[in-house]
């Protein structure tokens, strides 16, 4: 992070999956049912980044915002969504609603993160944009106002909202991330460092349909999601596992891997060939697409495989922060 006078400049760190349980829908008894999956996740920072600059403008001026793809010659290409639906425009104007003020700001997100595949490039997007705006412009809001801020934006922000490691220019750390997506409990990984590929199709998956083949597929089975004490025992597996040197991979699971399956048959036969072809675990983050694996295994070997699935994937190269 670089602050300068009225500018500052900040990385948004992507994120996966190590570990996702899911519950039925409307089991969130505190937040009285309603149509709401809860979770218990353990969710890790990687390297891979968005940059954002935020500049502070005049009382007189209007906002503005650029979020484009990066490219090497610096000049980004245009998004192709709606700039005033992307998640930064939105974190802005709720923070401007919540201190009931206009905070004036020029947003330039400069985009690497690949979107729609499960890495959180958005929510990170919002929650830096969250903490910037409010160190920028001298706010003083603590960790829990602007949780409760993320909450309104997303599911996945306020993993993302850590202002003690933000303000000294570090992604959130690792945690394991309850209810739906606002229990945040922060945990120091002993795996910070390891080896991490990514293989990011060209096509998302739509995460409601995912969900919707994920209710299909639970039916009335009990989870232990669902319940106090089931999620108080999640939570101690994975905090455990998060500590443990040895990071074991069997103890590695996604509920939504097979629902993502489902609505991207494509996304199967990839990771069938993928397994056998690297011979390594091939896990799923989120509600997909991406894939990654953990290990020391040969990219080159990974890049054979995508074209004989007729599928033009980035694979992406990075490590668990």
């Amino acid at each position: 992070m670089d602050l300068k006078n009225d500018q500052l400049i900040c990385r948004a760190h992507a994120k996966i999956n190590l570990v996702l349980h899911v519950g039925h829908v409307g089991r969130v008894e505190r937040l009285g049912g309603g149509d709401l999956h809860p979770i218990c996740s353990w969710m890790h920072s990687i390297e891979l980044c968005d940059r954002i600059e935020l500049v502070k403008l005049g009382k007189d001026e209007q906002s503005r915002y650029a979020i484009g793809w990066a490219r090497e010659d610096g000049d980004d290409e245009p998004v192709a969504w709606d700039i005033e639906s992307d998640l930064c425009a939105k974190a802005h104007r709720a923070l401007e609603l919540h201190v009931g003020k206009q905070l004036a700001a020029s947003i330039r997100v400069s985009k690497s993160i690949p979107a729609g595949g499960g890495l959180g490039g958005g929510s990170s997007d919002a929650a830096t944009t969250l903490m910037g705006l409010n160190l920028l412009f001298g706010l003083g809001l603590a960790q829990r106002e602007l949780v409760q801020i993320a909450m309104g934006i997303g599911s996945d922000v306020p993993y993302f909202v850590d202002v003690e490691r933000f303000a000294n220019g570090q992604p959130a750390r690792s945690a394991i991330v309850e209810g739906v997506g606002d229990l945040v409990t922060r945990v120091d990984s002993a795996h910070v460092g390891t080896r991490v590929v990514l293989i990011v199709p060209s096509y998302g998956c739509h995460t409601g349909r995912v969900y919707r083949a994920f209710d299909e597929q639970v039916g009335l089975a009990d989870r232990l999601v669902d319940t106090e004490q089931g999620r108080l025992t999640l939570r101690q597996a994975l905090v455990e596992m998060a500590t443990d040197a040895n990071l074991n991979q069997d103890l590695m699971s996604n509920d939504l891997a097979l629902p993502a399956t489902r609505v991207a048959p494509q996304l199967a036969e990839l990771i069938d060939r993928l397994s056998n072809a690297i011979e390594s675990r091939v896990h799923v983050s989120g509600s997909g697409s991406t894939l990654f694996v953990i290990d020391e295994i040969d990219i080159e070997e990974i890049r054979k495989v995508c074209p004989d699935c007729q599928l033009d994937c980035q694979i992406i190269e990075t490590r668990l922060c």
